[in-house]
């Protein structure tokens, strides 16, 4: 009878978590959902869209399921919905971080952690920056982490043989996958569950043979791996760039939570179970092993790394879950204190961070200045379409047009890593398009726009550019025409001549707004001045294309103005010196661009 009414008290216990935890994942599901309507773009218009490229045209060319760089398994199982378009993909993701707070709360049921602590799981990832970017792209970090807490849940299960070869195919969802089968295979032998060893290497087994037929070779994951560059594009950085940008994976409140366990570490770890203590040294392993690793390849430039935050979410919803059971070991009293102040605590870690989650202002994702460009280029070609085929790098161009680059490969063309110098045109007949976007084309396309620049045929028809005051970026689109059809005529306009300044004021105006200017280049001209930190500035209304340039021994500087902005100019003396520039003027310089063809 007293069993009884103990498995009765305990069922209810379990009811009222599953209900706080239901009501926790639908607060985040929704805020995910009002988010991704409001967002004017996806969070990675690179990377993000290719995954979502590869997995749709899978369905047209089936030797993409094994397209290496693309992860053969996450496009397998995205493949379905990626068809329904990028909004199927975002379906995908939704879909991924409901698995993965079922199975979190799997487990948490099965190590008895407190309502409290459980209803803050699905917080934790919505509350983190890195963490959302990926479930609004069409990335691979979300099915990966899902993977992983499926392990963990056949681990602490005693499903030995389902883990093993479930542990086996995360190399095909993230190259850290390899490590992952590293700390599975000493798990096993510290459990000494030997004969389940080599079903580790199922999953590598069964692509090898299949990719093989397309690769022509059984290592094909290793001789075709895209990472293997000596070299980095991308340039390198700190060794501590990855712990110092622990808020873009983990967030303040991950981190707290650590630092919280690792205090009260003593205390907590005799209560644990064996397996869960070899689970919480699993996911803190793989996640610093994740984190070093890739401090190591962003330092040293290697491995193409870009030192992007977001891989250091891989292995953070496992990491945050066993910190979550470890702190649940820890008797908290107040919690077992009257009626109204438990459940009024409840209320609170319930309210708290849904308070945060609706007060982030890093989403919806708002496309930035050179984002901005890119759509207007695009919103150009959409109304001048006398062109044929269209060249590009950037994976935001197709996207803007809705068309899959994979699939209609007769109008979209993208350029591989080429040189220059190696008849680069020769491939884009009259009346193609390129579009040269400044990151991807000099980075991913080894194209040097002054080479371009330089080809007669190949003259540029229009410009969306932007500076931030250090670099100018933006679009150049450039269009094959025959040599004797290409009519550029520069054109000035002097705006004022001979102006004399003298004076010691921080600001001093030379000009008020320009209005509807379309991408020209502004130059000053004066006498050299030996005077140091003083600035001619140019900025548009808004102040976002602010641009500032010392005038120290320089007797003229020059100002791109981008696409319908008013512009403003001044001169900016911070120190407020006696300054004399004589003999200045301001002159307007532009192309009249020739005008889209079709042959």
């Amino acid at each position: 009878m007293f069993s009884q009414i103990q498995k009765s008290a305990k069922d209810k216990i379990l009811l009222k978590n599953s209900y706080l935890y239901l009501f926790s994942v639908l607060i985040c599901l929704l805020w995910y959902v009002n988010i991704y309507i409001n967002q004017e773009l996806p969070p990675d218009v690179g990377d993000g869209i290719m995954h979502f490229f590869i997995s749709q045209a899978s369905w047209h060319d089936s030797n993409l399921f094994f397209h290496h760089w693309g992860k053969p398994l996450f496009i397998l199982l995205s493949s379905p919905f990626s068809q329904f378009g990028f909004n199927g993909m975002f379906v995908f993701q939704l879909l991924v971080f409901l698995l993965n707070c079922f199975f979190a709360f799997l487990i948490f049921k099965k190590s008895n952690v407190k309502s409290y602590l459980i209803i803050l799981f699905p917080f934790f990832l919505a509350l983190t920056k890195d963490y959302n970017e990926t479930v609004f792209s069409g990335l691979t970090e979300t099915l990966f982490n899902l993977f992983l807490i499926i392990n963990a849940y056949l681990y602490i299960n005693n499903k030995f043989l389902m883990f093993a070869a479930c542990i086996s195919f995360t190399p095909f969802l993230r190259s850290e996958g390899q490590l992952v089968v590293v700390l599975a295979t000493l798990l096993l032998l510290f459990h000494k569950k030997y004969k389940f060893i080599p079903l580790l290497l199922l999953g590598f087994l069964i692509y090898s043979l299949l990719g093989g037929l397309f690769y022509n070779g059984f290592w094909w994951y290793f001789t075709e791996n895209p990472y293997r560059f000596n070299n980095n594009i991308y340039g390198h950085g700190t060794w501590h760039h990855y712990f110092l940008s622990y808020k873009n994976y983990l967030g303040n409140q991950g981190l707290f939570l650590f630092c919280f366990v690792v205090i009260f570490f003593h205390k907590i770890y005799s209560k644990c179970s064996i397996d869960e203590k070899v689970l919480y040294f699993f996911s803190f392993l793989f996640f610093i092993g994740v984190l070093i690793s890739h401090s190591y390849f962003w330092a040293m430039g290697k491995n193409g790394s870009m030192g992007l935050t977001r891989i250091a979410t891989q292995g953070m919803p496992l990491f945050v879950l066993c910190n979550l059971i470890f702190l649940s070991k820890l008797k908290v009293d107040f919690f077992k204190s009257n009626f109204l102040i438990k459940n009024t605590l409840l209320v609170l870690f319930v309210l708290i961070p849904v308070f945060f989650l609706f007060k982030n202002k890093k989403f919806p994702i708002i496309a930035s200045d050179f984002d901005s460009r890119i759509i207007e280029s695009v919103q150009f070609l959409k109304k001048n379409s006398q062109y044929n085929k269209i060249y590009y790098h950037h994976p935001l161009i197709p996207f803007l047009f809705k068309v899959n680059p994979l699939i209609n490969q007769k109008r979209f063309v993208s350029f591989p890593y080429i040189n220059v110098n190696n008849n680069l045109i020769d491939d884009i007949k009259v009346g193609d398009v390129f579009i040269y976007d400044s990151h991807f084309s000099p980075l991913e396309g080894g194209i040097n726009i002054n080479h371009l620049l330089k080809i007669n045929s190949f003259p540029v028809v229009a410009t969306f550019k932007s500076s931030n005051g250090f670099e100018i970026y933006g679009i150049t689109i450039f269009q094959k025409q025959l040599n004797n059809e290409v009519k550029l005529i520069e054109k000035k306009e002097e705006l004022f001549k001979d102006k004399n300044v003298n004076s010691n004021k921080e600001f001093i105006n030379l000009m008020s707004f320009l209005k509807n200017i379309y991408d020209r280049k502004v130059h000053f001209t004066l006498s050299k001045t030996k005077t140091k930190n003083v600035f001619a500035v140019c900025t548009d209304s808004d102040a976002i294309n602010y641009q500032a340039i010392e005038l120290f021994n320089k007797d003229s500087v020059s100002f791109y103005l981008q696409n319908q902005k008013e512009y403003s100019f001044y001169i900016w003396n911070p120190n407020k010196k006696n300054i004399s520039l004589k003999n200045m003027s301001l002159i307007l310089k532009y192309n009249l661009f020739p005008t889209l063809k079709k042959k």
